[in-house]
């Protein structure tokens, strides 16, 4: 055997040992601000399983089926790539997160171009998946043989338009549901004790103007009349 096809191979083992590797799914980058386009509650139980499903079979797939577009049941579908979308990329911050990620193992000054420049590229293999008739998509990207969820879609409001015209945004066409980020609750928990404790304050100082009143009633009535 010529040494060249040794090598050769070794490189095609390597290689088929790598796209067998199974993806693994994130939610680290999930946009929870997305001015109610994207949403995840308010569904009934049929979306539910179909999302689990959909994220168990994301785990069986590889990241070649993914960005070859190739996988028989999750469909997978290149976004971002027509004017027919209501965005035309995922926010910048998963781009700096990414960049954050890659610094870890890059912290030369001197690349940090180049490390911003390779986070785009990973953001940039934006991918959608289907849920199922009806039931909308999830829309990520895959880097890292992970698949990396960032909008739940189950209005399918990332395209919208009937024959091939995008709806006027102005519309209320859209399904909208605000969704409320980790911050944003936090936020609202922060508020709800702020007003459990003044609602308990209240109710102290309740009790303490009815003991005095209570007391004072007492002091009048034992008084002789004169």
């Amino acid at each position: 055997m010529a040494k060249s096809d040794k090598y050769a191979q070794v490189a095609e083992k390597f290689f088929r040992d790598a796209a067998s590797v199974k993806l693994r799914v994130s939610f680290a980058h999930v946009d929870w601000d997305a001015q109610g386009y994207f949403f995840l509650h308010g569904l009934d139980k049929e979306y539910y399983v179909k999302l689990c499903e959909c994220i168990a079979e994301l785990q069986r797939a590889t990241e070649d089926e993914i960005v070859r577009q190739n996988h028989k049941s999750l469909t997978p579908k290149s976004i971002f790539n027509t004017k027919l979308s209501i965005r035309s990329e995922f926010p910048p911050a998963i781009v700096d997160a990414v960049a954050s990620s890659l610094r870890v193992e890059r912290p030369d000054p001197e690349d940090q171009a180049a490390v911003l420049e390779d986070a785009r590229k990973a953001v940039d293999r934006a991918f959608e998946i289907s849920l199922g008739k009806n039931l909308g998509r999830i829309h990520g990207f895959v880097w890292d043989k992970v698949f990396h969820i960032v909008w739940f879609d189950p209005a399918h409001n990332l395209y919208p338009g009937s024959g091939n015209k995008p709806r006027n945004q102005a519309t209320s066409e859209y399904a909208v549901v605000r969704c409320f980020s980790p911050a944003a609750l936090a936020e609202i928990r922060e508020a709800n004790r702020k007003l459990v404790d003044e609602k308990n304050q209240l109710i102290q100082e309740k009790l303490n103007i009815q003991r005095e009143l209570d007391e004072l009633y007492v002091e009048f009535a034992d008084r002789p009349a004169s």
